[in-house]
């Protein structure tokens, strides 16, 4: 399991590439978003989260969700199919087989 901290103006966490972003709400709105990047079935995702979708490809986990998506403020990238939850100021990132 990864920890990430991201921090939050609009609610959530951005994600995206220079092109174009998502913002993945966390569930209770501004301030420190804790961001869990899984293998599938490294926790429990069903009851305590919520799901809200699904991302297949390459991207960028921004540090701001109001960020411009510039270099600086990429915390990581990452690739693959990933379920998204969310649970009160948690966002979490459960990797999916391809």
């Amino acid at each position: 399991m990864e920890k990430l901290t991201t921090m939050s103006d609009i609610g959530g966490v951005l994600v995206g590439t220079k092109e174009i972003g998502v913002i993945l709400t966390n569930g209770r709105g501004d301030g420190e978003t804790k961001v869990l990047i899984i293998k599938k079935g490294e926790i429990e995702t069903t009851g305590e989260y919520n799901f809200f979708t699904s991302l297949n490809g390459k991207f960028n986990i921004y540090n701001y969700d109001c960020s411009k998506r510039d270099d600086a403020d990429i915390i990581k990238s990452i690739e693959g199919r990933y379920g998204i939850y969310y649970n009160s100021g948690t966002v979490v990132f459960e990797e999916w087989d391809s």
